[in-house]
Parts: structure tokens; sequence; C-alpha cells
């Protein structure tokens, strides 16, 4: 007789990842200097739990199968639920992450809470922390335990739910799907909807093994990974056939908008922490990383809630239903109850190559208010990036909303216009014309809809689409677009 308990397979997962943005996951406390410091393991290193993993990995199976394959995987964690005996627990089995930093490794970073209604910082809301500098790496471990139940109960499932039509079974769909998972990089710690914390595989051949103890041979390679597993050399044995991991595609209902922008002007996102400046004239810097300049994802997304706001102000005249909105978008936390919700919106950070730049000093003077006169000894420097004379500077976004709703499709359209026409600077010193964008290019994805917007941010626009596989018109495009727009007053 079948034993149900019997383990019959082992997964062994060890996939090489790199910190694609800054990382910030806290360990609670403060030095008395800095706000909020990184998680560091015994010896220094920046730690991630494997708790962290395990919810984000949990999360994604939840969206690309459902909530009860979730469970069947992960365990059940709903404590307002009776327990379910047949789930039982997880079984997947997460290691924490030690990352091994690149250069100086940390940043750190200054924030501050904007009034939505002035767009001017709040008294007392300014913060500073301690962030992983993108670039570091590490590898993620995890193990997948099958008893002889699991391989039964999988085989039940209609296989409807597979998302790789080559699948054996379940079990070996859900690994496909982690390796996918990967490879197109999960979102861990805090400040994740502002672009933080991409982990993700750079080859599309990510490790994993299956041992199946049904075949001869396996139980001794298992027993070579139990000896040799854990050292940093040790490669898992290569599978009979490989598997080439692919962008996850994730469901119709979510929208992904990349849009290529050119600076027109300068632009001063300012890095307050930028010391060591040989003219100690300059006051503040265009905020850097690496070889790049950076517009971080806590500007883009204060860019985006403040110009929504203003946008929903001409649409609703009920304050409560425009806060209603946004906060279903965009998130919101009340610390006086105890509640709030996650953003829906997830912006990347944007980064623009040194090498289509000019950083360049430029000298002001304060002048009187009262008199129009110059202030004297008030003479000073910042040192913003400016476009180079023959062309624009790229700068790339990309946006995304899970679960997007058409009107919020629609509002999220409108501010990308009023970027794409110049109308919504960016950083500091918009006053003298500093953070000026036009729009070149806008790639929109959401339902059934391929969506491609070409010009130069004044005049020409042209428009190119898809629906459901088939061409469709300019004309068919912008129809679509403007019923997401109307549906933003419903």
């Amino acid at each position: 007789m079948k034993q149900m308990a019997n383990i019959v397979k082992k997964v062994i997962f060890k996939v090489p990842v790199t910190l694609k943005s800054p990382l910030r996951i806290g360990c609670g406390y403060d030095d008395g200097i800095t706000d909020l410091l990184v998680l560091k393991a015994a010896d220094g290193r920046p730690l991630v739990p494997a708790t962290s993993l395990a919810g984000v990995l949990r999360q994604q199976v939840r969206e690309l199968y459902d909530e009860r394959l979730a469970d069947f995987c992960f365990g059940q964690i709903d404590d307002s639920k009776k327990a379910k005996p047949e789930i039982g627990q997880s079984r997947v089995y997460v290691d924490d992450l030690i990352l091994d930093i690149d250069g100086e490794g940390y940043l750190h970073r200054d924030g501050v809470a904007i009034d939505d209604y002035t767009g001017i910082g709040i008294d007392g809301a300014k913060f500073d922390y301690e962030a992983v500098d993108r670039g570091a790496s590490g590898v993620v471990q995890l193990e997948i335990t099958l008893r002889a139940a699991d391989v039964e109960e999988a085989q039940a499932f209609d296989a409807s739910v597979f998302r790789h039509t080559d699948a054996v079974d379940f079990w070996d769909d859900f690994n496909k799907t982690l390796a996918d998972i990967f490879y197109t990089g999960i979102h861990v710690g805090s400040l994740t909807a502002k672009g933080f914390g991409l982990l993700a595989s750079d080859n599309k051949d990510v490790p994993f093994y299956t041992f199946d103890f049904s075949k001869p041979g396996e139980f001794y390679k298992w027993l070579d990974y139990l000896d040799a597993g854990q050292q940093e050399d040790y490669q898992l044995p290569v599978s009979q056939i490989p598997y080439q991991a692919e962008s996850v595609q994730y469901p119709e209902d979510t929208l992904v908008m990349d849009m290529q922008f050119g600076l027109k002007s300068s632009l001063l996102v300012r890095d307050y922490n930028a010391g060591g400046q040989s003219d100690s004239s300059v006051i503040s810097i265009q905020m850097k990383n690496h070889d790049d300049f950076v517009i971080p994802g806590t500007t883009i997304k204060g860019v985006i809630r403040h110009r929504a706001q203003r946008l929903l102000r001409k649409i609703f005249s009920d304050s409560e239903r425009r806060q209603d909105f946004i906060n279903h978008l965009m998130g919101y936390a009340n610390e006086s109850k105890g509640v709030g919700q996650q953003s829906h919106l997830m912006v990347h950070e944007a980064y623009i190559p040194s090498s289509q730049v000019r950083l360049h000093k430029q000298t002001r003077n304060r002048i009187d208010r009262l008199t129009g006169g110059t202030i004297e000894g008030a003479l000073f420097s910042e040192a913003p990036i400016w476009r180079n004379k023959d062309f624009l500077a790229p700068v790339h976004f990309k946006w995304s909303v899970k679960k997007c709703q058409d009107r919020e499709a629609g509002l999220l359209f409108l501010v990308m216009r009023d970027l794409w026409m110049g109308n919504v600077p960016i950083g500091g010193g918009a006053a003298i014309g500093r953070g000026v964008l036009q729009g070149q290019r806008c790639h929109l994805r959401f339902k059934q809809w391929d969506i491609v917007l070409e010009g130069d941010g004044e005049h020409a626009l042209s428009i190119q689409g898809m629906q459901k596989g088939q061409e469709a018109t300019p004309q068919q495009c912008m129809d679509f677009l403007e019923q997401c727009v109307a549906e933003i007053g419903r």
C-alpha cells in the first residue's frame, strides 16, 4: 500500500539574483542620525528575511493562479477561517537572503511629506533613511517538499489553470512559474510601490532541479546535495529537459505604461547627502546613483499624486469622493486609527545616463520680494543637469496598476498627457523652468488593448494599436482611451 505521507520529490532552487533598485528593509531602530537603518546579518551584510521572500512569492502565486492554489502551495495563513486539515503546512521552504554589497553598498536618502493642496512640505514631516544600493547580489534558496498525497491531489487539477502548455503536471507548472517570477523580478522590503527592492535573475536559465526519488540514482544525488549543497561552488544536477524562463504575463486587468520623455531644459532633484563637493558654494546638486542621475520613485509618485488631485478637483466637487478615488489608487495610511491600504500604483525609478546630460553649476541671487532688488550676501549656486545641445536627454518612466479600473486608467492617461505636454514639471525649481519634459513615446497595455503613441510632445502624434491581437485604427484607440477618461466622473 502506498504511504501518502512519504516524500516522493524534492525541488531545489538556487537562484543568483541582483538588486536592480535600492532596497529599504528596516531593522526598526535608528542610530541617532539616520531615522531608519537597514536590517543586517551578524557579519554586517544586508539581510532579507525568509518571511519577506515567502510572503512576496505567495502573493505572486495568488495573483497568477488563485487563492486556493496559493494555500495549497504555501499553506493557509488566514486565521479568520477555520482550520483546513487538508491544506496542511507550506510545501515551500525559503531561506534568508544575505546580500553581498557592491562598492560602498549603502545610500542615504531624504523624504518629506507634501501637502496635496498647497504642494509644499508639511512641518515636522521630514525624515531620512538608509537603503541598500542597487548592484548588491545574493542567492535565493528554496526547497519544495512533495509527498505522495501532494502529487496525487495535484493530478486532479484542471489543466486550464496551468500557465505552461508543456507542463507535465501542476507541480511542473508551478516550478516553471517560480522560475518566471525570479526572471521577471520580485519587489521586497518597503517602498515597493515606489520601485524599491527589485530583485531579479539576470539569466533565463534559472537554476532549479527536481529530485524524483522514484527514479534510479536520484536518492544518491540528494545525498550529495545534503553533503555539499550549502557550499558556494556547489552546482545543481543538470535537468534532462532544461527550462528557459520567460517574463511573467499578468492578467488583462493590469495596466502597464512604458513612457519615454525628453528633458527640455534642466532638472534638479536635490541630493542633500552629496558630501565632498569640491565647490563649497554649491548648496544643492542633482541626485546621482553610480554613473547615472536618478529621479527617485518617491518623486515620481508624488508628482502623479499631486497632479491627479488637481485633475480630480475639477471633476468632483465632493472632497470625500475625490479622496476615496485617490486612496483606492495610491493607498493611504491613517496612523491615528491604525488603518491603511497599500498603493495599487507601482512606479519605477528613472535613471538618466551621465553621458546623455551635462552637470553644470548655475549661480543665482536671492530677490527681495518687497523691493524687487537683490539681497546682499545672498548669492548661491546649484548644480542641476542640463540637456545636451543636439538632443533631448531621454527620461524613461514605467507605471503599472494591478486590477486596474477603467477610471483609474483614464486618470493616469490624463496625468501622462500633462507630462507629455510639459505642463507638469518634476523636481525643484519649477518656477524657473526646471523639470519640464516633452513626450516622445508611450506604450500602454490594458485589458485587450495594446496602444503606442509617438510624437514630439507638441504637434506630430502617431497612434498605433492592437485589440485582441487584431490591428485597430487610430480612432478606435482614441475612442477606447476617451471611454476610460469618461469613467472618471461616474
